[in-house]
């Protein structure tokens, strides 16, 4: 990131995801371990917090990066438990989770046979889904007790569809076909919100195509 233009750079390496957990220690370069088992979601929130209470006199960009909800799946227990409930009381767990579908030839190694993934029940996935909303949560809370809420442009994306066609894939992506690593649009589809105080219009949806590389 310091090469691309960022004056700090908390957490981000060459890494596409934490190769150590999401539980302290991380052996992230640019990040220090905090105490054994800390959740790397809510430390990456705490120095976000800190970075904008520090800049709330002048104008900041903040690339905020949460590594969630990329593999390894794993979340607190507290959050899985209530979900492994969740998915009892639903009767999901009788439901048939995957199907096989037809081989792919691939030119390095065997063909493989695509496994996709027909129901969101994965409850550990939905307990780092609920991690990662909670810490949004405390970042727009933050920006409102500077007094820049209405005076901030805030973005929330990601970078590829639901991992969905791989044995053992968390994320369903019905109805749309496939996930990441393809092109059909459960690869490349991906949540756009965008919130401009007085700028756009809260509710209100935009058909226009755009791309996040």
């Amino acid at each position: 990131p310091e090469d691309h233009g960022f004056d700090i750079n908390i957490g981000g390496c060459h890494w596409g995801m934490p190769r150590r957990g999401y539980f302290s220690p991380w052996e992230i370069e640019t990040l220090e371990d905090g105490p054994e088992g800390e959740y790397l979601t809510d430390r990456l929130t705490n120095e976000a917090i800190k970075l904008i209470k520090n800049n709330a006199d002048k104008p900041f960009f903040l690339n905020m990066w949460f590594y969630s909800v990329h593999i390894p799946i794993q979340a607190k227990e507290e959050y899985i438990r209530k979900y492994e409930k969740k998915v009892v009381a639903l009767g999901l767990d009788k439901i048939k989770t995957f199907e096989e579908g037809k081989y792919f030839p691939c030119e390095h190694k065997k063909n493989k046979r695509v496994i996709r993934r027909l129901l969101q029940s994965d409850p550990v996935y939905a307990a780092m889904i609920e991690i990662l909303d909670e810490n949004i949560g405390r970042l727009l809370a933050t920006i409102e007790e500077i007094g820049e809420i209405n005076n901030t442009i805030i973005i929330f994306t990601s970078d590829n569809g639901g991992l969905s066609t791989a044995e053992g894939s968390p994320t369903c992506n019905s109805p749309l076909s496939e996930g990441k690593g393809w092109m059909y649009e459960g690869g490349i589809r991906e949540p756009l919100i965008i919130k401009w105080a007085e700028e756009i219009k809260p509710g209100s949806v935009c058909h226009f195509p755009v791309t996040s590389t």
